[in-house]
């Protein structure tokens, strides 16, 4: 008789590389023994699908989608990490952070430079697989790297309007630079577990999330006012 093999696919994720914040600095939450081992953490991911849905229908030029797509990413694999509490569900998440940040970035450098359209899709995809590399081998440093993201995207948004670039009011990008804080105040404490109840549904981490595709939605508004999808190439 012939031995055969059985061949599976393994899709139990308790078998898969935890995520670098166990055994306990996965935020306040519990961590349950089920299949979602963070739920108010999980379904409260879906904030940033909301967010995505909400740009698609006020437009569906390449901006929009390339935008949507990223929202969709942070959605997913938020809730993919917290319901697994994987290495892989970490990078899910984090990359899809980079995303977000990345395109309001480069947005707002391409308001000052002038870039194509190719010359932006360009530099949008190598950087964050420059990220995705360093976030796959470095993971320590993740969220260093999102801080410096968000940092850089201000610090070009006030160079554009010392230099007259821009016009739009301040008020909307200062009302998500508040949103974006406060969630930040609010993350904080919970990570460090000065505000926590583990078996609550209302988590502070759940709120970071409301907060970041809050944020998100209306740096997207003001990066996007009044900028045509008809890019003008550099000038020679």
């Amino acid at each position: 008789m012939v031995a055969t093999k059985t061949w599976e696919i393994r899709t139990d994720t308790t078998t898969w590389r935890e995520a670098s914040c166990l055994p306990d600095r996965c935020f306040c939450e519990a961590v349950q023994s089920g299949t979602v081992r963070q739920p108010a953490n999980a379904i409260s991911s879906s904030a940033f699908v909301v967010m995505a849905l909400l740009v698609l229908m006020r437009s569906r030029t390449p901006t929009a989608w390339r935008f949507a797509g990223a929202a969709l990413v942070v959605g997913v694999g938020s809730a993919f990490f917290h319901a697994s509490l994987t290495f892989w569900g970490q990078t899910a998440d984090v990359l899809g952070m980079y995303l977000v940040a990345t395109f309001l970035l480069m947005e707002s450098l391409s308001r000052r430079h002038r870039w194509s359209t190719a010359t932006l899709n360009v530099l949008y995809v190598s950087g964050n697989v420059a990220l995705l590399a360093v976030l796959v081998g470095l993971p320590a440093f993740r969220r260093y790297a999102f801080g410096a993201l968000v940092l850089a995207t201000l610090w070009s948004e006030l160079t554009n309007r010392r230099r007259g670039v821009v016009t739009e009011p301040l008020r909307v990008l200062a009302t998500s630079v508040g949103v974006l804080a406060f969630g930040f105040g609010v993350w904080i404490l919970d990570i460090t577990r000065v505000l926590c109840a583990p078996d609550s549904l209302w988590q502070g981490h759940a709120l970071w999330h409301v907060c970041g595709a809050v944020s998100a939605w209306l740096a997207y508004r003001y990066m996007t006012a009044g900028v045509s999808e008809a890019r003008t190439p550099p000038a020679r």
